[in-house]
């Protein structure tokens, strides 16, 4: 019963090898072209919209991966500090100003003390956003303070545009929005806002930029909304460093962050240590803040707003902020590479194994070729990403190469595998309305063979032409003995074919014919001699010929 499957399983696949071989033209092409038809499919999207040369084309997974993988990465700026409201600071500050929300009186005293020691910029990432009825004169206090200090920059927040028609915020009277020309000036927008009028001039958005999956990638130095753009933190703080022109447009709309998460990190102060240090006029590390763009915000568990991002599940406010001003302040955020040059690459791929296929170039180059060209593509992707200012993504190339390399690699194992051994030969039985097969013996002569036997199959179709490159299966004193031999079977090939006496008056290579096998028996009897014959020949020549 298993001899009789096994051989089933054998003439089946004898018979998908001759399949795949009569078939191999129209299968590459039309591989090439589903993978083609995909590729447009994918991107069409993008050919519906038009190029845009601001629009950033990657994919979320393999950013974050190139990110994590990359070789290096800009040096963290050390002209940007961050100063953090953390967990140290409310704890040995609760015992003279409580719990948090502190009075507000003691940011004014912060900001009156750091504007002294002349930072570039100072960006304050609290809301404050409600008047504070228990302490008026806290209020009052930070508004004055903000007022003589021109180079600080408190937040706003874009809420829902749902609640755009509930909103009494006019558009046209924010400092820094920027109106389409079709657009309202008297439309309003929920905007949550400073309440201090002092720091209504340099306000900037703190909302950040989600990708479908709810990571921070982005940045859009102004807030891009639907008719209009609102300055960020970031970019108001470029600004008032003096780093960007006054009311200058950013020259890229949009780019990627990119974290500085190869190199040394930004410095990192705890309020609590330089408010002290302010207070006591000391000159030290935390007061020698000097020409420097200052972050403040909230970093303590529980009042932190903590964002996904590339580097981590939990990237603090501060963190993505500051990473977005130093991009602007040393034009390092990221770019990428047009989805049409992707595209392509792609199609140029699927066409160009298609075209190895076509033309038999030897599976083993084939092998070689693909791995090193996805292992190219795969470097790019990270190299880019670590020493230059674009990210080239091309994780679409390498998967969509695999995906087709791994179809054709299936498509060709029947083929491969029926070009073994005689007993597959005899298994399929091709014998039964032939009258007269040509062997074709090849010693050592494995390109050769693979020539002939590529060229006999497009004249005479797959299914009349036998190609066998291991004349025994198994290990044995003959299968060593005639390792070097590759046959070529024809099945009824024209007597008087020019390109077989061609062959056949060549150095290592003969050609013998069988005639009137009318059983397995007999066929196989009458292979095996000739086979055995032309070796003997063949070997016999190529010693005599390398005597002489």
């Amino acid at each position: 019963m298993n001899g009789r499957l096994l051989t089933i399983i054998t003439s089946l696949l004898y018979s998908l090898g001759f399949l795949s071989r009569e078939f191999r033209g129209r299968f590459y092409t039309g591989l090439a072209a589903v993978f083609t038809v995909y590729t447009v499919v994918h991107f069409l999207p993008q050919i519906l919209e038009g190029y845009s040369a601001d629009r950033l084309d990657y994919d979320g997974g393999t950013l974050d991966l190139a990110l994590d993988w990359r070789l290096s990465s800009p040096p963290a700026s050390d002209q940007i500090v961050i100063v953090d409201i953390d967990e140290r600071s409310l704890a040995l500050l609760a015992d003279d100003y409580g719990r948090w929300p502190w009075p507000r009186s003691v940011m004014g005293d912060f900001l009156a003390l750091l504007s002294e020691r002349e930072p570039s910029a100072i960006g304050v990432n609290v809301m404050y956003s409600d008047a504070d009825l228990n302490d008026p004169d806290g209020d009052a206090l930070l508004g004055e303070i903000i007022g003589y200090v021109p180079n600080v920059t408190f937040p706003m927040t874009r809420l829902s545009p749902e609640n755009d028609g509930l909103s009494e915020v006019v558009i046209g009277q924010i400092p820094g929005a920027v109106l389409a020309e079709d657009q309202d000036p008297q439309r309003t927008l929920a905007l949550l806002y400073t309440l201090f009028p002092e720091a209504h001039a340099n306000m900037g958005t703190n909302n950040l930029v989600l990708d479908d999956d709810g990571v921070v990638r982005r940045q859009q130095p102004q807030w891009l909304d639907e008719g209009f753009t609102l300055p960020s933190m970031a970019y108001q703080m470029a600004q008032l460093g003096g780093a960007v022109a006054p009311d200058s447009m950013p020259l890229h709309p949009e780019y990627l962050l990119n974290w500085r998460n190869k190199q040394n990190d930004y410095t990192r102060l705890s309020f609590v240590d330089v408010y002290n240090a302010l207070l006591g006029g000391e000159d030290s590390d935390a007061t020698d803040l000097a020409g420097k763009y200052i972050v403040v915000g909230l970093t303590a568990p529980g009042l932190a707003v903590l964002k996904g991002t590339a580097i981590g599940p939990a990237t603090d406010d501060n963190l993505i902020i500051a990473t977005a001003l130093d991009d602007l302040l040393t034009d390092t955020g990221l770019l990428t590479l047009p989805w049409w040059a992707t595209m392509g690459l792609a199609i140029f791929t699927f066409w160009g194994l298609a075209w190895c296929y076509l033309n038999s170039v030897d599976d083993e180059l084939i092998d070689l070729g693909f791995v090193i060209y996805e292992s190219i593509a795969v470097f790019i992707t990270v190299g880019s990403i670590s020493f230059t200012r674009y990210a080239v993504d091309l994780s679409y190339v390498v998967v969509t190469a695999m995906a087709f390399f791994t179809v054709a690699f299936v498509y060709e194992m029947p083929a491969t595998g029926s070009k073994r051994a005689t007993r597959r030969f005899f298994a399929s039985r091709p014998w039964l309305s032939t009258s007269r097969i040509c062997a074709v013996a090849f010693y050592d002569l494995d390109d050769d063979f693979e020539e002939a036997s590529a060229a006999f199959q497009k004249r005479f179709r797959a299914k009349r032409v036998y190609p066998i490159d291991n004349l025994f299966s198994g290990a044995s004193i003959a299968a060593d003995f005639l390792e070097p031999v590759r046959l070529l079977l024809l099945l009824d090939p024209p007597e008087d074919d020019a390109d077989l006496q061609a062959l056949d008056d060549r150095q290592g290579i003969t050609v013998s014919y069988i005639s009137n096998a009318t059983d397995e028996d007999a066929i196989r009897s009458a292979i095996s001699q000739v086979a055995l014959q032309a070796s003997l020949d063949l070997l016999e020549e190529v010693r005599g010929g390398n005597g002489e």
